[in-house]
């Protein structure tokens, strides 16, 4: 997937500035002016350029309005789209930026060849689906199977070494700590679309895994269950297309709040199948 930023531009009449690139997933056809977000940006920066050096318009303030994905045979492209506020001027473009541009009524779409994607989002189209619902299902279930296969190993074996030099609490630790840093991501992600995040250093983490002392069962529980609730807290208060922003990752391209959160959950299935790979052990030790 390619990110962009987009830019909706409406005059006092309502009619809004629609534009016809000449290449991608748009090429032909009338959609918002869009470009890509470079690796060293942000999504508000390419909106900037698309207005100012594409539009050549006076810039005023933006506010984000809503994800949208552009599927294409190629590349799908996903915009962040704002809003321009206060901005001043009238819109001029070169033609190696855009073969077409004009002010459109957004009600009345009927005949023009909108790329869908874009004409539903003018006309008021809400991305469908309980998204937080989805996303708190995958965190709880996967976190009560975490601890369900924490809890089937015997008391005195969790804080004994069952896989190298791992014990259970140690398995624990790395999931809360793995959770509180993708939290903290997900959320600079969900308040700055296009925000590139970094990815856990897990080597670090494995460095001060063997230098600190072993955590006990009741402080791995207790740091577990804060970051739990942290996190089911943090999803309900993002609104639904926080969830859907999209920024980029650098092993992983281009990734969504959603995704993100979600991977927390795939983590703790990673985790689950240690856990019970360890009962095994345990059971092996206890019975020789």
């Amino acid at each position: 997937m390619i990110l962009a930023a987009g830019v909706r531009i409406r005059r006092d009449d309502g009619s809004v500035l629609l534009v016809q690139h000449h290449a991608g997933v748009a090429a032909g056809r009338w959609s918002l002016p869009f470009d890509g977000v470079s690796e060293d940006e942000v999504a508000e920066s390419a909106a900037l350029r698309v207005l100012r050096d594409a539009l050549h318009l006076e810039p005023g303030q933006f506010e984000f309005a809503e994800t949208i994905s552009i599927p294409s045979a190629d590349e799908d492209i996903v915009v962040n789209v704002f809003d321009a506020l206060g901005w001043a001027g009238e819109p001029r473009f070169n033609a190696r930026d855009f073969d077409d541009a004009g002010w459109l009524d957004a009600t009345r779409l009927d005949g023009v060849d909108v790329v869908p994607e874009v004409a539903k989002f003018l006309n008021g189209g809400v991305v469908a689906g309980e998204v937080h619902a989805v996303v708190e299902a995958a965190l709880v279930e996967a976190r009560q199977a975490l601890l369900d296969a924490y809890d089937a190993i015997a008391a005195r074996w969790r804080e004994r070494e069952l896989d190298g030099d791992w014990a259970p609490v140690d398995v624990l630790h790395r999931c809360a700590a793995v959770e509180a840093y993708t939290l903290g991501e997900a959320v600079r992600l969900a308040e700055t679309p296009g925000h590139a995040w970094r990815e856990f250093n897990t080597d670090q983490a494995e460095s001060e895994r063997k230098l600190r002392a072993r955590p006990s069962d009741a402080e791995v529980r207790e740091r577990l269950l804060v970051a739990h609730d942290d996190t089911l807290r943090m999803v309900q208060a993002l609104m639904p297309e926080q969830l859907l922003h999209f920024g980029s990752h650098p092993s992983k391209g281009t990734v969504q709040v959603r995704q993100m959160l979600e991977g927390i959950a795939a983590h703790d299935r990673e985790h689950t199948d240690q856990l019970r790979a360890m009962q095994a052990t345990a059971q092996l030790r206890g019975s020789a």
